[in-house]
């Protein structure tokens, strides 16, 4: 599709026809003949300079917050033998990275600029790769189907929030089931995998023997208990979550034991960046369907 200097051209063009037709003046034709030349010229190299591109990866950063900018590196790879200029993907909404050049067999990294987005979680099928090489007159593009997908937490309070005291003493650990995983001594049992939590507390024998997936507890002693809830909190949905993302926050800066109760169920006690992004990713869907990037 022409770009909008490649629309002013061809309308350059169609009026220098016009003069040419209507004068038939030899300078006229001339330059109309050159100017079709690099009409033509532009759109076969722009859509030829897409040719033999591929995406390889796509990495996202591990913890994205409503409301902040963010950056995702993509791996792109010239499987042609020539060389390909000005490369610019595009993940969500528009094209905002540097463009770049492959030499043949050439692998680089092109870092692309992921605008701030709502609290959720995102699903993408596809990248978009474009181009407007060599003249700028038209812009050509294909899509490369690369799955990938992403939780972008609720944006953070501005300022930092003190704990206090914890909510359970370190006394009634045994009563509440202060289980932690990190640093443990004692084991105690098992209790069913989530999605985030650490891989090396699976029970492989157990899983061996047909229980399924399962981890284990420990006991570990600990100064206290914090215990984070919905219900103790005050404001909107938004103004809760990002009350209750900042309180983990600050727990896992500092290295406290702590839970999070959404409903009704039965909290759970850890510490650890597994943990922690387990507990955002459940707040940034909280109320929140699946959505689709769209690039």
């Amino acid at each position: 599709m022409p770009t909008r200097p490649g629309i002013y051209f061809l309308v350059i063009t169609f009026v220098l026809f016009l003069i040419s037709l209507s004068y038939g003046h030899s300078l006229a034709f001339t330059t109309t003949f050159i100017f079709v030349s690099l009409v033509m010229t532009s759109a076969h190299f722009t859509n030829f300079n897409l040719s033999g591109i591929e995406v390889m990866t796509v990495n996202l950063p591990a913890d994205i917050y409503a409301g902040e900018a963010t950056k995702v590196k993509l791996t792109l790879r010239n499987e042609s033998r020539k060389h390909r200029f000005d490369i610019v993907s595009s993940l969500y909404r528009g094209d905002d990275c540097e463009p770049i050049s492959l030499a043949p067999g050439e692998t680089k990294v092109q870092l692309v600029n992921l605008p701030p987005l709502n609290r959720g979680h995102y699903q993408g099928k596809r990248v978009r790769l474009s181009s407007a090489f060599p003249f700028g007159l038209f812009r050509a593009w294909k899509f490369w189907k690369k799955e990938f997908d992403f939780y972008v937490y609720p944006q953070r309070l501005a300022k930092r929030i003190e704990l206090g005291k914890p909510d359970i003493a370190s006394s009634e650990r045994g009563r509440v089931l202060n289980k932690v995983e990190i640093g443990a001594e004692e084991f105690y049992g098992h209790f069913n995998y989530q999605e985030g939590m650490p891989l090396r507390s699976i029970d492989w024998q157990a899983y061996a023997r047909g229980r399924g997936i399962l981890l284990k507890k420990f006991v570990e002693q600990s100064d206290g208990l914090y215990l984070f809830t919905k219900a103790n909190e005050r404001g909107s949905v938004e103004e809760v979550l990002k009350s209750l993302t900042t309180k983990v926050e600050e727990a896992e800066f500092k290295g406290v034991t702590y839970g999070l109760v959404l409903g009704t169920e039965k909290p759970q006690f850890g510490r650890g960046q597994s943990f922690k992004r387990m507990l955002l990713k459940r707040l940034a869907a909280q109320d929140k369907e699946s959505r689709e990037v769209i690039v």
